[in-house]
């Protein structure tokens, strides 16, 4: 070997040992240094906590830095105030983190809440969350990678207002309708956005609503599995929606890039109370058992684009109105509506209604058409891109706008929390001050000397 390639693979062997030597005594007791632990997935460990010692080392937390959590059951949290950039919360690499969120304190407000950025994992008691923004105005709060399950309510928000809050990646899992229970629950705010977001989320079982909401807010890019009643006794007692709004207030609504599959409905306004209107647009709908794919009673100029609807037992869209306020000023254009009845206009007069593809009789400037998937015939298909038209399929290239009819925009999506791996060594190693400090210590520990 040459000494030249015995000199480079000395040194790369030395900065290893060091920076593994650096992040396993910055992970040794009392876990609190300048340096901080490094972590894969790229979060850096400022402050370590345990369930015991949790609300100090969060109260000593600076903005920018995070503080990271070793597995237990840390109760219910009440929440934190910092400046911006604020805060971050998640795991210490591989823990299991219980936590729940009582948010009470005033002006809670910028943070995050992590749970798998280490390759941990964080989920909540039976609480779930209770937030009140009547009270303490909440602004500037991220929860992702956090799996909400077995909860009456895994997520309540009253009065939200222009709030800057998401749930980004987490997991919603069965709230029972028996009990009261919402999966995703937002009281009725003034009129102004509630500023919440739900994406890239999975929305799953269970006979309680997915998400109810009485304030405008961004519904993106999520997975509805199998939300409705399971028994005789909740089909009695309940009506489940995937969504439903309920006293619509704060502007528009958006609903875009979801994907529902075997759920009771897909998107539920039965009351009216939702002017000016939701834009719903992108998304899929693979089989509501139950009801029509979109209910918008009552309507007041909603905008549903590009959207696929796939065995809907009854309409694909439902703008059923009255004598006395009906359905008026929506745009319905370039949908797939492939179901037995695509339309229920009981006194609805849409403001346009242009290039939907149905599967036959159609009217106005609807074309006939059975779509040729890119997933091919046997639904529901695996993956949102499997929904897309074939080049040879009926309705390609024939919306309004020269794209395909139908959902469009249907980029493979990872949903619900996402783990990171925890790497041995991990780059970026520690500053050079910090290496020459490291080979003091092994250089006096070789030599006899004290090294300190």
């Amino acid at each position: 070997m040459s000494r030249r390639l015995l000199t480079l693979t000395t040194l790369t062997l030395f900065v290893a040992v060091c920076g593994a030597l650096l992040v396993a005594r910055e992970g040794g007791a009392g876990g609190q240094s300048l340096l901080g632990t490094l972590s894969a997935g790229g979060a850096r460990c400022n402050l370590d906590a345990t369930p015991s010692n949790f609300k100090q080392r969060v109260a000593a937390a600076s903005p920018g830095q995070t503080v990271c959590l070793a597995g237990g059951n840390y109760g219910n949290w009440s929440g934190t105030s910092k400046a911006s950039p604020g805060i971050t919360i998640t795991t210490r690499p591989g823990a299991a983190v219980r936590l729940g969120f009582q948010f009470s304190l005033a002006n809670t407000q910028n943070f995050t809440v992590d749970g798998s950025a280490n390759g941990g994992s964080i989920s909540t008691p039976n609480e779930g969350m209770q937030l009140s923004g009547n009270t303490n105005t909440p602004r500037n709060i991220t929860i992702q990678n956090v799996s909400f399950s077995g909860n009456e309510i895994d997520v309540d928000i009253d009065g939200p207002t222009n709030s800057n809050i998401t749930f980004n990646h987490d997991l919603f899992d069965g709230s029972d309708c028996l009990g009261g229970g919402i999966d995703i629950h937002i009281e009725y705010s003034p009129n102004a956005p509630s500023g919440v977001t739900v994406e890239n989320s999975i929305i799953e079982n269970g006979s309680s609503d997915g998400i109810q909401s009485g304030a405008a807010m961004k519904i993106v890019n999520n997975y509805f599995y199998k939300v409705i009643e399971s028994n005789r006794s909740e089909l009695s007692q309940c009506h489940t929606d995937a969504i439903q709004f309920v006293g619509m207030t704060g502007g528009q609504t958006t609903i875009e890039g979801n994907w529902f599959v075997d759920t009771a409905d897909g998107i539920g306004s039965w009351n009216g109370d939702n002017a000016p209107g939701y834009l719903i647009e992108n998304n899929v709908f693979d089989h509501q058992v139950e009801e029509s794919a979109i209910v918008l009673h009552l309507d007041k100029g909603s905008r549903v684009i590009h959207n696929t609807c796939i065995d809907a037992s009854d309409a694909c869209i439902d703008l059923t109105g009255t004598s006395y306020q009906p359905s008026v000023g929506t745009v319905i254009k370039d949908n797939i509506f492939d179901a037995r009845y695509p339309y229920d206009l009981t006194y609805a007069d849409p403001a346009r209604r242009i290039d939907n593809m149905v599967r036959a009789r159609a009217g106005d400037s609807d074309f006939d058409g059975i779509p040729r998937f890119v997933g091919g015939t046997n639904v529901p298909f695996t993956s949102r891109a499997d929904y897309l038209l074939t080049s040879r399929s009926p309705g390609h290239n024939r919306a309004d706008d020269g794209t395909d009819v139908g959902a469009v925009s249907l980029n493979r999506i990872a949903y619900g929390p996402q783990a990171s791996e925890v790497n041995p060594f991990v780059w970026p190693f520690p500053p050079v001050a910090d290496l020459q400090t490291c080979l003091a210590s092994i250089w006096c520990q070789q030599s006899g000397g004290s090294g300190q």
